[in-house]
């Protein structure tokens, strides 16, 4: 783009602005001058309303009023066009002798504990570990397990996963432990060897 290009751009835009700015001011003093011709053949009484209507006209920035305000969200929230049944008047309290006391409320059960669900939590994801076979090498039992497409040769006392212990391994079941973090207690489960490694 060459400086004369620019130099035509930036005529082009003044000129624009310019002939806005006009238009806004020829457009305001219209405005101003239809004001003085309506008012002309009026007298106005000095009332306190009429002068309150004619401060009102001469500043046409002022918020007037003209009806109820509504809620333009009311098709959200219906109105419901039916009267509302009258409140009934409440009874007094009934008062309580020394002798009586008052029932006592019974609170529903709030559900398992955050400890106990934790358990089962754990429970269930040792029980997802397959025990597939056993095997005595050098006096020293070892077990192969298998959790989804993994599969661990493993020692008693060994971890998995970084939180499950290998606590026992039997030639037919497993012992795995887990701590739970919430209560700092431990999990067991025992494993049954799997039937297709017990038949070969």
């Amino acid at each position: 783009m060459t400086n004369q290009t620019k130099g035509q751009i930036l005529a082009a835009l003044l000129l624009v602005w310019g002939g806005a700015v006009l238009f806004q001011y020829l457009d305001e003093s219209e405005q101003s001058d239809s004001f003085n011709t309506h008012s002309q053949g009026v007298t106005l009484q000095a009332t306190a309303g009429s002068l309150a209507i004619a401060k009102s006209f001469a500043n046409p920035r002022q918020h007037i009023e003209l009806g109820t305000p509504r809620n333009i969200f009311s098709t959200f929230h219906p109105r419901s066009t039916s009267p509302q049944p009258a409140k009934k008047p409440k009874a007094p309290p009934a008062r309580i002798t020394p002798k009586q006391e008052a029932p006592r409320a019974v609170t529903p059960p709030l559900g398992p504990d955050p400890v106990e669900l934790a358990r089962q939590r754990a429970r269930q994801q040792l029980q997802q570990f397959r025990f597939l076979g056993y095997l005595k090498k050098g006096g020293e039992s070892q077990a192969f397990l298998s959790n989804g497409q993994s599969i661990y040769i493993v020692k008693q006392g060994t971890t998995v996963d970084n939180h499950i212990l290998v606590y026992r391994i039997d030639p037919t079941i497993v012992t795995l432990s887990t701590k739970i973090l919430n209560s700092g207690d431990y999990v067991k489960v025992e494993i049954p060897l799997t039937k297709d490694a017990q038949n070969s």
